[in-house]
């Protein structure tokens, strides 16, 4: 929130992010929907959507299309760049292709007026280029660093082998797929690295165009390729895998326990691609040998609570969905819920559907616990 206010933005711009960013965790992500966005923002679901691509042009925000088991489409991830600095975001107003649209009265900050896109909102993740933008070819994109002192930023490490293995690559914007890719997590961009000649194949198999890279990302095509991995030469540079031990691993069969409702089986050792302790998933080993779960709190579908342990535990568990339960919310009161459903005095039992934890919140990626969110 802080990072938001202090961005120099048009009031309806500054207004969205500040509601989507009440939504975000520490790592800048949310997931409310347009509707959400509306009501928390006193605006119109219009103006949030025009305003969600404005914020998406200058760099400040990705969106990533998510989807339920049945295949519908849910709300998308928003994921929020915190390194953007109001310099930044001045140059980057500033120098917009909708610069001519400045609105004048606003203090001489060079923040857009509040007028409809002139073309309309595609899904992905955009970035906002200048009117001579640089050529499509690799070699003559430079990307000027952060800061903006000079320099080139070097490309992340995966992004030129998954740029070039995207069918049709030489015709797609190369800066946009770099703005998109840079809002991927290592993780991520090692999975869509993976995943990218196996999407081309599959696109040639099937004798159907590609989307462009950006749109990839956005979709998270990776996901459909579960069993990719790197290239030999690729796979060779990335670290040894260590055993998980001590807090660690108390931790993962906590977290195994909530998302998957069994006992992790360790047989030789469970190894991690990450050279540290993951702190969060140590911080879970208190409840390692805990059998009271009873006393745990219950966060139900739907809730922002649910859906920040919904995601931690899918990356802790390596993508599995966590598996949500009945959870009865009321005392079992034979007199009352045991009786026939047609007389008078019964009662339906009252409960939820959700995931019962050991804390509001999940612990932070530095293990500790949010004390505005809930402490543990």
């Amino acid at each position: 929130m802080t990072w938001a206010f202090s961005l120099p933005l048009e009031p309806r711009a500054k207004l969205t992010l500040l509601a989507i960013a009440d939504h975000a965790d520490d790592e800048g992500i949310a997931w409310p929907s347009r509707d959400r966005v509306a009501e928390k923002s006193s605006q119109s679901r219009a103006t949030v959507i025009r305003k969600i691509k404005d914020l998406e042009e200058l760099g400040l925000l990705a969106l990533f299309q998510r989807f339920r088991k049945d295949g519908s489409q849910t709300t998308d991830e928003i994921r929020l760049d915190l390194t953007m600095t109001p310099e930044q975001v001045t140059r980057r107003t500033h120098g917009s292709q909708s610069s001519a649209d400045i609105d004048d009265t606003d203090e001489g900050r060079g923040c857009q007026a509040d007028t409809p896109p002139s073309q309309a909102a595609t899904p992905g993740v955009a970035v906002v280029t200048s009117p001579n933008e640089p050529s499509k070819e690799p070699s003559q994109s430079p990307n000027p660093l952060p800061n903006g002192q000079g320099g080139v930023e070097p490309d992340p490490e995966h992004f030129q082998g998954f740029f070039e293995s995207c069918l049709s690559w030489r015709t797609m914007s190369r800066a946009k797929a770099l703005a998109a890719f840079r809002f991927l997590t290592p993780e991520e961009q090692k999975l869509s690295r993976a995943a990218s000649p196996l999407h081309a194949e599959e696109c040639i198999k099937a004798k159907r165009k590609s989307l462009d890279a950006h749109k990839l990302i956005a979709e998270q095509f990776w996901i459909k390729y579960p069993h990719a991995r790197l290239p030999d030469a690729e796979r060779e540079q990335q670290p040894q895998m260590r055993l998980m031990a001590g807090d660690e691993l108390a931790g993962l069969r906590v977290a195994v326990r909530i998302a998957e409702q069994r006992e992790l089986v360790v047989g030789g050792g469970i190894r991690s691609r990450k050279p540290e302790v993951q702190h969060d998933l140590a911080a879970l080993a208190r409840w390692a040998d805990d059998s009271r779960r009873e006393g745990w709190h219950v966060v139900e579908i739907r809730s922002s609570q649910f859906a920040a342990w919904r995601e931690r535990l899918r990356f802790w568990c390596g993508g599995i969905e966590p598996k949500t339960e009945r959870i009865w919310v009321e005392p079992y009161d034979p007199a009352i819920h045991d009786l026939p459903k047609l007389h008078p005095n019964f009662r339906l039992r009252k409960s939820t559907m959700g995931l019962r934890v050991p804390a509001p919140w999940p612990p932070r990626r530095d293990g500790s616990w949010s004390e505005q969110e809930g402490t543990a």
